[in-house]
């Protein structure tokens, strides 16, 4: 009962910045302003470790897939270089690289028959990643009313004191998420997104997402490590999976035109 107690005042007071409801205002903004200040990009390339498992009912992996990648994405496309791939099951490996190439090309003429079909903007959520986080960043003055903000104890990210603020959604929707958000407290960079949906989408059971962030020189805002637990339900049959991937070796451009002015 003591513990509880001291968790639910730590959410209402957390550390001494929170202690007023204007301070906490304060550091919404600061938080808004600096995203706001980073260089928005459309096009980047990186690499890729991706491991992706295929989970029984207790979630122990019953099938594993490790790919190494490169990720080409250019003015709201993304591709998908595959350079290796690797399936293990049952304690036996299978080089599936040219089943998932052929995977990615079959992909690849689907967005570009979407694109012709609809329209650019048809896949506009591919687009410029850090454009993109708008749709999972609650810190916005236009999105703020649709949220409920407490603070939550500090903590530390490697060796970097963070805010930890906790986000719940006033009335949940598919398309809003929720959860925890580590904020730098020198940068006011959000470092780690702890979130899922405040609603399940359809046949969704189960969807939580964890990513950390980092700024590289010239102030570009990146996704540096993804993880994902999933489960979902079609019709009788579930499918779980628990998915990481590390990113490295960003190469960021305006646009693909930059190169050749």
């Amino acid at each position: 009962m003591v513990k509880k107690a001291l968790f639910i005042i730590s959410l209402f007071i957390g550390s001494g910045i929170f202690a007023q409801n204007s301070d906490f205002q304060h550091l919404l903004d600061r938080i808004e302003e600096r995203k706001d200040a980073y260089v928005q990009y459309d096009s980047f390339t990186s690499m890729a470790h991706s491991v992706s498992k295929k989970m029984t009912r207790k979630w122990t992996p019953k099938e594993t897939t490790i790919v190494e990648k490169k990720i080409i994405q250019e003015k709201g496309k993304r591709l998908e270089e595959i350079l290796k791939a690797t399936e293990i099951s049952k304690g036996k490996e299978k080089d599936v690289t040219e089943k998932l190439q052929k995977d990615e090309i079959n992909r690849r003429k689907k967005q570009e028959e979407r694109i012709e079909k609809e329209g650019e903007n048809s896949d506009e959520g591919g687009g410029s990643f850090s454009l993109g986080l708008d749709s999972i960043n609650p810190f916005s003055k236009e999105k703020r009313d649709l949220f409920e903000f407490s603070a939550l104890s500090d903590s530390l990210i490697g060796e970097r004191p963070v805010f930890c603020i906790h986000t719940t959604v006033k009335q949940p929707s598919d398309s809003l998420y929720q959860g925890r958000y580590f904020v730098d407290q020198e940068t006011m960079d959000i470092l780690l997104m702890d979130i899922h949906p405040s609603k399940n989408p359809k046949a969704v059971k189960e969807l939580h997402l964890k990513m950390w962030f980092d700024v590289l020189p010239g102030n570009y805002y990146v996704i540096t490590d993804y993880w994902m637990k999933v489960y979902a339900s079609i019709v009788i049959k579930g499918f779980r999976f628990l998915v990481e991937e590390q990113y490295s070796d960003y190469q960021i451009g305006i646009s693909a035109s930059s190169d050749s002015n």
